[in-house]
Protein backbone atom coordinates (compact mmCIF):
# COMPACT_ATOMS: atom_id res chain seq x y z
CA UNK A 1 0.00 0.00 0.00
CA UNK A 2 1.23 3.40 -0.45
CA UNK A 3 1.32 6.27 2.20
CA UNK A 4 1.18 9.11 -0.38
CA UNK A 5 -2.02 11.29 0.21
CA UNK A 6 -2.26 9.59 3.29
CA UNK A 7 -2.81 11.23 6.07
CA UNK A 8 -0.06 10.41 9.12
CA UNK A 9 -0.87 9.71 12.91
CA UNK A 10 1.65 11.42 15.29
CA UNK A 11 2.25 8.96 18.16
CA UNK A 12 4.37 9.06 21.13
CA UNK A 13 6.57 5.68 21.36
CA UNK A 14 5.13 4.47 24.72
CA UNK A 15 1.67 4.39 23.23
CA UNK A 16 2.96 2.77 20.12
CA UNK A 17 4.26 0.54 21.83
CA UNK A 18 1.56 -0.47 24.48
CA UNK A 19 -0.83 -1.10 21.86
CA UNK A 20 0.68 -1.34 18.39
CA UNK A 21 -1.92 -3.39 16.94
CA UNK A 22 -3.78 -0.16 17.17
CA UNK A 23 -1.53 1.25 14.61
CA UNK A 24 -0.86 -1.56 12.05
CA UNK A 25 -0.93 -0.83 8.72
CA UNK A 26 -1.41 2.91 9.15
CA UNK A 27 1.45 5.99 8.49
CA UNK A 28 2.86 7.40 11.91
CA UNK A 29 5.43 10.39 12.37
CA UNK A 30 7.18 9.94 15.72
CA UNK A 31 9.68 12.44 16.86
CA UNK A 32 12.22 11.78 19.84
CA UNK A 33 16.01 11.59 19.89
CA UNK A 34 18.71 9.12 18.81
CA UNK A 35 19.91 7.01 21.62
CA UNK A 36 23.54 6.38 22.23
CA UNK A 37 24.70 2.89 21.06
CA UNK A 38 23.39 0.75 19.46
CA UNK A 39 23.74 3.08 16.72
CA UNK A 40 24.58 1.46 13.15
CA UNK A 41 24.77 3.95 9.81
CA UNK A 42 26.05 2.82 6.29
CA UNK A 43 26.03 5.63 4.24
CA UNK A 44 26.64 3.49 1.38
CA UNK A 45 23.91 1.45 1.25
CA UNK A 46 21.38 4.85 2.46
CA UNK A 47 20.47 2.54 5.77
CA UNK A 48 20.67 3.13 9.37
CA UNK A 49 19.65 1.27 12.32
CA UNK A 50 18.78 3.17 15.45
CA UNK A 51 16.79 3.61 19.20
CA UNK A 52 15.05 6.28 19.43
CA UNK A 53 13.48 7.56 22.75
CA UNK A 54 10.76 10.50 24.17
CA UNK A 55 9.74 11.95 26.75
CA UNK A 56 7.59 8.58 27.39
CA UNK A 57 10.78 6.64 28.21
CA UNK A 58 9.62 3.89 25.43
CA UNK A 59 12.38 2.51 23.39
CA UNK A 60 11.40 2.11 19.52
CA UNK A 61 14.08 0.40 17.33
CA UNK A 62 14.31 2.16 13.72
CA UNK A 63 15.39 0.89 10.08
CA UNK A 64 15.52 3.83 7.89
CA UNK A 65 16.42 3.26 4.04
CA UNK A 66 16.70 6.53 2.19
CA UNK A 67 19.61 9.53 2.19
CA UNK A 68 20.68 10.22 5.80
CA UNK A 69 20.43 13.74 6.89
CA UNK A 70 24.21 15.01 8.09
CA UNK A 71 22.32 16.34 10.96
CA UNK A 72 21.31 12.39 11.99
CA UNK A 73 23.88 11.17 14.74
CA UNK A 74 23.86 10.09 18.09
CA UNK A 75 21.91 11.96 20.02
CA UNK A 76 19.95 14.38 17.60
CA UNK A 77 16.20 14.68 17.45
CA UNK A 78 14.49 13.16 14.94
CA UNK A 79 11.13 12.61 13.16
CA UNK A 80 10.40 9.61 11.45
CA UNK A 81 7.48 8.65 9.14
CA UNK A 82 6.65 5.65 8.37
CA UNK A 83 4.80 2.35 9.81
CA UNK A 84 5.16 0.21 12.90
CA UNK A 85 6.32 -3.73 11.58
CA UNK A 86 4.13 -6.31 14.31
CA UNK A 87 6.23 -9.15 13.18
CA UNK A 88 9.41 -7.62 13.55
CA UNK A 89 8.46 -4.84 16.16
CA UNK A 90 10.88 -2.26 14.04
CA UNK A 91 9.60 1.12 12.76
CA UNK A 92 10.52 0.76 8.92
CA UNK A 93 10.80 4.75 8.19
CA UNK A 94 10.65 6.15 4.51
CA UNK A 95 11.23 9.38 6.00
CA UNK A 96 13.92 10.54 8.44
CA UNK A 97 13.98 14.23 9.35
CA UNK A 98 17.35 15.46 11.53
CA UNK A 99 16.72 18.85 13.23
CA UNK A 100 20.33 20.72 13.79
CA UNK A 101 22.09 20.79 16.66
CA UNK A 102 21.83 24.75 17.84
CA UNK A 103 24.45 26.19 18.80
CA UNK A 104 22.53 28.56 21.39
CA UNK A 105 21.48 25.29 23.46
CA UNK A 106 24.83 24.58 24.29
CA UNK A 107 25.52 28.02 25.76
CA UNK A 108 22.28 28.38 27.58
CA UNK A 109 20.65 30.66 25.59
CA UNK A 110 17.56 31.03 24.62
CA UNK A 111 17.33 30.15 21.15
CA UNK A 112 16.02 32.35 18.94
CA UNK A 113 12.50 30.53 17.82
CA UNK A 114 11.49 32.03 21.59
CA UNK A 115 12.35 35.18 20.59
CA UNK A 116 9.17 36.92 20.95
CA UNK A 117 8.33 34.96 24.45
CA UNK A 118 11.34 37.26 26.27
CA UNK A 119 10.08 40.39 28.22
CA UNK A 120 10.57 43.46 26.43
CA UNK A 121 11.41 46.78 27.31
CA UNK A 122 9.03 49.01 26.03
CA UNK A 123 10.28 53.16 26.83
CA UNK A 124 6.31 54.17 25.74
CA UNK A 125 4.99 52.01 28.47
CA UNK A 126 7.39 53.59 31.34
CA UNK A 127 5.45 56.35 33.35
Amino acid sequence: TSMSGEKLHYKEIQALLDNPEASEGRGLRISGDVLYNNFQMDKLQKVAHFNMTDETGGVLPVVYKGTIPDAFEEGAQVVVEGMYNLESQIFQANKLLAKCPSKYEATGEEHPDDVDKRPVADSSQRS
